[in-house]
């Protein structure tokens, strides 16, 4: 009956890799920056090593190995982008772990990326973190600074 006077459950999105946690505003690409497909944060990564952000379902892997969709426990659509126009490398220097319908904990390793090769190529490391219905969600937190990836918290959000 007093269901509203609850406070809304605050949820943790981890850093999906080691490196510098920066605000979506600062990735150099309008379509993250400016939250055309959601809300969140990124990293710029110091190594390849990629772990889940959440627990959840893998529900997407897109073919060029650089993208990932999870659903949540919860049920929030959570998108893992690493690097910007890493979509030109056609899967080059990706090393998937997992695959759809697969079961995951934050932390879980699910991929190994060159980041070498992306940077002979010219290709941003940097790696959104986004909340794909940004519009049923409240970022309350997000962390800048050094993390490591998937032991430290990236952003909170909740519902709205």
């Amino acid at each position: 009956m007093f269901d509203f006077i609850k406070k809304q459950k605050e949820m943790a999105v981890y850093a999906p890799m080691d490196g510098e946690a920066i605000k979506i505003e600062q990735v150099p690409d309008e379509a993250f920056s400016e939250k055309i497909l959601g809300d969140g944060a990124a990293i710029i990564p110091e190594n390849g090593n990629v772990y889940s952000p959440v627990d959840g379902e893998i529900i997407d892997i897109t073919d060029t190995k650089h993208a990932f969709c999870i659903t949540t426990n919860e049920g929030t659509e959570v998108l893992l982008h690493i690097g910007i126009d890493t979509v030109n490398l056609k899967g080059e220097g990706f090393d998937v772990k997992i695959v759809s319908g697969d079961k995951v904990k934050a932390g879980t390793k699910i991929a190994q990326v060159d980041l070498e090769l992306l940077k002979k190529n010219n290709i941003k490391t940097i790696t959104p973190v986004i909340l794909t219905e940004a519009q049923n969600y409240k970022i309350t937190q997000v962390h800048e600074g050094k993390v490591s990836g998937g032991r430290d918290v990236l952003f909170l959000y909740k519902k709205i």
